[in-house]
């Protein structure tokens, strides 16, 4: 009796915080150190009910040694397995939300003629034209005062959009990344196809950004740019449209040296 009280008053409430944990960690969050937790809450759970078959097994059941053991085969048969489901669906839910793209292995797109492009530096292809990234984190979309898009680049080549504002034709702001943290509007949603990929879809279902981490040298982005009171900024598959200004196969030199969309 007294052990039914501790499992049902302290184990099972902790099995079911730590699943519930888990699961919303896991949906919600788009940062590495929360679907770190939710694999932690899964492995408690895990844990948990294990100890619970282990104790009830061998220190609350009276019944057969064989009828215990082919219990525990059976709960083990379930428990690990569960766990393991678990984590690879968190693995699968952190390469759906996350803002950390991994390379492909793709081949890079065709370079502009008038392009050179300095050893270790990340080619940014805009369409057909070319921007160059010698140094991270780099700035690539400003409109205004404002940042549009921003990434980083750690030394894992791993790909990090640090900044994101994409607005509608209203001037209402509908994705945004600043600060770690990734909001979008209702109407609004936001797909990783792959671990490479990272698209936004606006309230119409029209696809307002597309990054493509192709290689561990080229990245490939498409989208539309709003700022108020400011010419919109169109990236396309073969050309860049600003305003009036149409750029194709141009190289648009080094990030480093500024922003090369820099709508006033």
């Amino acid at each position: 009796m007294a052990f039914s009280l501790v499992w049902w008053g302290i184990g099972f409430p902790i099995l079911l915080a730590a699943l519930g944990s888990g699961t919303t960690f896991a949906v919600i969050d788009s940062t590495a150190g929360e679907f770190t937790f939710a694999r932690i809450c899964f492995l408690a759970a895990a844990f948990d009910a294990t100890g619970f078959l282990i104790v009830w097994l061998w220190l609350v059941s009276k019944g057969p040694l064989v009828s215990r053991l082919l219990l525990g085969v059976a709960g083990a048969a379930i428990i690990l397995p569960g766990a393991d489901v678990a984590l690879q669906w968190v693995d699968l839910r952190e390469v759906q939300l996350s803002k950390t793209l991994r390379p492909r292995n793709v081949q890079t797109p065709p370079i502009p003629a008038d392009c050179k492009v300095p050893k270790g530096a990340v080619m940014v292809f805009l369409g057909s034209n070319l921007a160059i990234a010698t140094k991270m984190p780099s700035t690539i979309i400003q409109m205004g005062d404002q940042d549009m898009l921003a990434i980083d680049m750690d030394r894992d080549h791993r790909l990090t959009i640090e900044t994101l504002r994409i607005f509608d034709d209203q001037n209402e702001a509908i994705a945004q990344i600043d600060d770690d943290e990734f909001s979008v509007a209702p109407s609004v949603r936001h797909v990783k196809p792959d671990e490479s990929t990272f698209v936004v879809y606006d309230q119409h279902n029209a696809e307002v950004l597309r990054i493509s981490y192709l290689n561990i040298q080229a990245v490939s982005i498409r989208g539309e740019f709003r700022g108020e009171n400011l010419p919109p900024l169109s990236i396309g598959d073969d050309k860049v449209q600003l305003g009036d200004r149409t750029f194709v196969a141009s190289c648009l030199g080094d990030l480093a040296g500024g922003k090369i969309f820099q709508s006033q």
